[in-house]
């Protein structure tokens, strides 16, 4: 977006996930898996299935009962497990971080031997790979890193992976993570915003190291937009069947956009910073209880300042994140620029997070089930900030209206003037579709106590010219071409704090209508004249 701005007996549980590889290796279960042009051993994923509900039937108080999966899918084998390994935190002496090629996977080993994952940079980057001798940070020397926090989290998301399932990402976040300032010269094309931000680059090793997995991203990251911000939008989602969802706010939770967003309110920085993470993060949970919620702590210059107020909640629930600022604290050239640093730096962000979770898998095969703990993400009943903070910051979870090509509306539109169309210009690809200048589409909207509306639109660098956006007597201009040089062709969403005054917000880019809680008022939306007129709305929603 952008702003408008996871028979058996008890004593089976004690037994080591090592000793069961080792024991399903010896079985007829060994078979050959094509990976990367190499020949890696793997085993069935319905033993691991096997292992997995054993387990989760033990932590419920029942370990003789043993259900047994019968999908006919398979993973990498576990090797002899390596020595143990630390992350490598601020007691290791800083020295300069050398930089590396982007090369091709090689058949020399080139693949985490443990488990068969591929580890970065020994695979192909795709669309990122560098030309002109441009070069990434080498990463190498963070090669025991694991996740801070509870990261045994992370094992269904990774069997699910493992063994070919679908899997489905949200990403919620700031500029940074949206890819504000993100340039990558490429062959043909450049590759920038979102498609240059280090989700974009994380989901492609995802499908390079799990390539019979479906694996599904949707980039919500908005510009301007800290932890309370993405709290009134959250209803605005539709959440069902995700399985991980990655949040970044730390940039924007530092900034002014908490404090500014409370008008009147005389609230400690500190509280609200670690008051609005907390209440996002358990509403997150609520809105989605079955996906796991990981976070990503950015290293940019204020987010140094202010990670403690961050880490005493992620602390409190045992959150599974990647720790950028102490990383950086050690490897400090890893984080060039402010808060949109360069291209390599979210490259780096995305090797890292690839390396962590490979060696979560690696440490997999070395636990007592036993100590594994509960494989379910649950944030229980207690609450780090008492209820007089965490009040502060408006909850919306549930849509006033809804306008959805895609899913249930609970409104309808009224065509004033010319055409605009429900229908597919490209198979799965329904919308409002408008090709005649000066059409106009009414939507009557409903608002709650914090006004805050979605405009989801389909944007290109061809044939789509440009839509005005009116509300409350305020207008807005949608652009359907890029102005950035992208190749792309996809939805893009403004996110608009309704109620916010016209031209408010500063930096963020926030753009308001100046709509009075708990009213209805009428969106006009009218097809520009400006070289092609076809325009395409998706979604309109509010809250």
């Amino acid at each position: 977006m952008q702003l408008c701005q996871v028979s058996g007996t008890a004593a089976f549980v004690a037994i080591s996930l090592a000793a069961t590889f080792a024991f399903w290796l010896g079985l007829d279960d060994v078979y050959r898996l094509k990976h990367h042009g190499e020949e890696l051993r793997g085993v069935s994923a319905a033993r691991v299935s096997t292992v997995l509900r054993h387990h989760e039937n033990a932590q419920h108080g029942d370990p003789t009962v043993l259900r047994t999966s019968t999908a006919n899918t398979a993973i990498p084998a576990q090797s002899p497990r390596s020595p143990p390994l630390t992350l490598v935190g601020p007691s290791v002496a800083p020295h300069s971080v050398l930089f590396s090629t982007s090369i091709a996977l090689q058949s020399n080993g080139s693949t985490n031997a443990a488990t068969g994952l591929t580890k970065p940079p020994y695979f192909d980057r795709g669309i990122y790979n560098t030309i002109h001798g441009e070069k990434y940070y080498d990463i190498s020397r963070f090669d025991g890193l694991l996740p801070e926090g509870n990261w045994t989290l992370l094992l269904p998301v990774l069997k699910k992976l493992a063994s070919g399932g679908d899997l489905k990402i949200f990403v919620l976040g700031g500029s940074f993570t949206s890819g504000v300032d993100c340039l990558q010269p490429a062959k043909g094309t450049n590759v920038s915003r979102r498609l240059c931000a280090w989700p974009s680059r994380f989901l492609h090793w995802l499908r390079a190291a799990f390539p019979r997995s479906s694996v599904q991203m949707e980039n919500h990251a908005q510009g301007g937009s800290p932890s309370n911000v993405i709290l009134a939008g959250l209803g605005l989602l539709n959440f069902a069947g995700v399985d991980l969802v990655l949040v970044e706010t730390l940039v924007n939770d530092w900034g002014d956009e908490v404090r500014a967003y409370e008008r009147n309110s005389r609230i400690n920085k500190e509280v609200a910073v670690s008051a609005s993470f907390e209440v996002l993060l358990r509403t997150l949970k609520k809105v989605a209880p079955r996906s796991l919620i990981y976070t990503v702590e950015a290293a940019c210059p204020g987010c140094r300042l202010a990670i403690t107020n961050h880490k005493k909640v992620l602390e409190f629930y045992k959150i599974p994140h990647m720790d950028m600022v102490k990383v950086v604290k050690d490897a400090p050239t890893l984080w060039n620029g402010r808060n949109h640093p360069s291209y390599q730096t979210h490259q780096a962000l995305a090797d890292l997070l690839a390396l962590s979770w490979s060696n979560v898998w690696d440490r997999m095969a070395g636990m007592n089930l036993a100590n594994l703990g509960p494989l379910m993400q649950d944030f229980g009943v207690d609450f780090y900030h008492p209820a007089k903070e965490r009040n502060r910051f408006y909850v919306c979870t549930k849509p006033c209206a809804v306008l959805s090509s895609l899913h249930t509306s609970t409104v309808r539109p009224k065509i004033r003037r010319g055409n605009w169309s429900l229908y597919e210009d490209r198979p799965g690809k329904p919308g409002w579709i408008s090709m005649t200048p000066g059409s106009i589409m009414e939507i009557p909207l409903c608002f709650g106590r914090k006004p805050t509306l979605s405009i989801t639109f389909l944007r290109s660098y061809e044939k789509l010219g440009r839509a005005r956006v009116t509300l409350n007597h305020r207008s807005i201009t949608l652009l359907g071409l890029w102005n950035d040089g992208s190749h792309v062709s996809q939805s893009d969403t403004i996110f608009c704090r309704a109620d916010d005054f016209p031209g408010e917000g500063g930096g963020g880019g926030v753009v308001g209508f100046d709509v009075k809680p708990n009213t209805k008022s009428t969106m006009k939306i009218e097809n520009l004249k400006f070289g092609n007129s076809k325009m395409k709305l998706i979604s309109v929603v509010s809250c």
